[in-house]
C-alpha cells in the first residue's frame, strides 16, 4: 500500500509518495550503532543519503543523562551552526517529547545529527543509534 507524507522543509515538492514496501529493493545508510556521547562531549555522525526518499529513524537511549541536544542538520545548515548562526533543523529534540524520531527526507545530500551532551563529568552517556532506509 502507497502512503502519502507531508513535508514542511521540503525545498521541493512538499508532498511525497512512496511505493508500495514491495515495489523496490531498499538501501541501508548506517548512521550510528549504539554509540556512546560521554557527559561534556559532542559529537557528530555525518551521513550520505542517496537521490531517493529515505525514512530517517533513530533513538536516543539518555535515562538519567543530564541535559543534551539534538539536531539532524543538512550539511550546509551544519555549516553555518558550526560558527554560531541561527539555523533550522530538519529535527530538534528539544522540540519532540520523544526519545525517538523517524523523519522522511529526500536525497541526495549530507546531514548531520549532532549531539551535545551537556551533562556532567561522570554521569551517563547518551546512547546513539540511528539509519537510514532509502527506496
Amino acid at each position: 500500500m502507497a502512503a502519502i507524507y507531508f513535508s514542511a522543509y521540503a525545498t521541493g515538492p512538499s508532498v511525497y509518495m512512496t511505493p508500495p514496501d514491495t515495489a523496490l529493493p531498499s538501501r541501508v545508510v548506517p548512521i550510528a550503532g549504539g554509540v556512546a556521547v560521554a557527559p561534556g562531549t559532542r559529537r557528530d555522525f555525518p551521513f550520505v543519503l542517496p537521490g531517493r526518499l529515505c525514512r530517517v529513524t533513530g533513538r536516543l537511549g539518555a535515562a538519567g543523562a543530564g541535559s543534551f541536544s539534538a539536531l539532524l542538520l543538512r550539511d550546509t545548515a551544519f555549516t553555518r551552526f558550526q560558527v554560531g548562526q541561527e539555523v533550522l533543523p530538519e529535527w530538534d529534540a528539544a522540540k519532540d517529547t520523544a526519545p525517538k524520531f523517524d523523519l522522511l527526507i529526500m536525497g541526495p545530500g549530507t546531514y548531520h545529527l549532532f549531539i551535545n551532551h551537556e551533562g556532567r563529568a561522570g554521569g551517563p552517556s547518551v546512547t546513539v543509534e540511528a539509519q537510514a532506509r532509502c527506496r
